[in-house]
């Protein structure tokens, strides 16, 4: 068994732990700030769907357990018929992206000395991969998704 480490306190006041002492110590943090962030939209929902959905006089919400109001919440998206828009800024702010990406990517591989065979491979590959994007984009907002 090895010897235990010892902190050193360094000269502006830290202290020298290693990777997997600082992975240690920072999970229970962690996790307990992703938790605080869970509840609170839990919260949040629960608030919203009491607003939508009020109850008779008398009976109140006071402890509806989580599953509860996930499983209201899918109820009400189901029977809306709940799909994300499809918002053309998204698409062509994706596209932009991707195009960017690309031509990064063609540098690059100019700049590296890639065979020029395969250079025109991968940006036939990325060229064809962002048309198949656009068409099925246009095709599923033509009907309506």
């Amino acid at each position: 068994m090895y010897p235990k480490r010892k902190k050193c306190l360094e000269a502006d006041g830290t202290t020298n732990f290693s990777a997997s002492e600082r992975r240690r110590f920072l999970k229970p943090v962690v996790e307990k700030k992703r938790r605080v962030r869970i509840n609170s939209y839990f919260d949040e929902l629960k608030h919203i769907l009491q607003q939508q959905f009020r109850r008779p006089e008398g009976l109140t919400y006071s402890k509806i357990e989580k599953a509860d109001i996930l499983e209201t919440a899918v109820e009400v998206l189901q029977s809306k018929n709940y799909r994300f828009p499809n918002k053309p800024y998204f698409n062509y702010k994706y596209q932009a992206g991707y195009k960017e990406c690309a031509s990064v990517v063609s540098q690059s591989m100019s700049a590296s000395g890639f065979h020029p065979e395969l250079q025109d491979r991968v940006m036939t590959h990325l060229t064809s991969t962002i048309r198949q994007k656009n068409s099925a984009t246009s095709a599923s907002g033509a009907n309506g998704a």
